[in-house]
């Protein structure tokens, strides 16, 4: 259901997608080819942001997918009520993204994305707790590629998200690092 794998990462011959959040709305291509690429936020905005992307179910209402973000939002500080099934009847999960961009800075996230339409998202995270505007999302379209698929890099670390836990490496060095992230829940 969730993207097989994520990389924290910069991968230097791989496509790299920045999404911009001003303190308008975020922009960003409308368009890529299938495949691994990096997914960048850009935060030029005057609040702390995260981002992240989905993928759209064939054959669900675009405008109701690109509502969920709002709807769950909302929902953390007592709005509508969301449930699991009313994600997963819309999306085929979570690929991703980064989060705590703070002003002024970008973070990327390396994801392995498949042909469709996704949606990417930029909450802002302020010390009143997370919003969501309409403003803040935005669409992708994923093709079928016409070339050979970027390979993604080998990472340093893998990271396993099983049911209700996470299993990692025990020691990590200082440093920078790349991270597969593994959901196998």
């Amino acid at each position: 259901l969730v993207a097989i794998a994520s990389l924290v990462a910069k991968a230097l011959d791989s496509p790299r997608l920045v999404f911009t959040a001003s303190t308008q709305n975020l922009t960003g291509p409308a368009t890529v080819e299938e495949g691994y690429v990096n997914l960048a936020l850009e935060n030029q905005d005057e609040v702390m942001r995260a981002h992240g992307i989905f993928r759209v179910k064939d054959g669900a209402d675009l405008e109701e997918a690109k509502g969920l973000m709002p709807r769950l939002f909302g929902s953390f500080s007592g709005g509508e009520e969301i449930t699991a099934e009313d994600v997963y009847a819309l999306t085929d999960g979570f690929y991703g993204g980064a989060v705590f961009v703070e002003p002024g800075t970008q973070k990327e996230v390396g994801v392995t994305l498949t042909p469709g339409t996704y949606v990417i998202y930029a909450d802002g995270i302020t010390d009143e707790g997370l919003s969501m505007e309409s403003d803040y999302i935005t669409t992708l379209e994923v093709t079928p590629s016409t070339l050979a698929s970027v390979t993604p890099p080998t990472p340093d670390y893998t990271i396993k998200m099983v049911d209700h836990a996470f299993a990692f490496p025990a020691d990590i060095k200082a440093g920078e690092h790349l991270f597969r992230v593994e959901n196998l829940g």
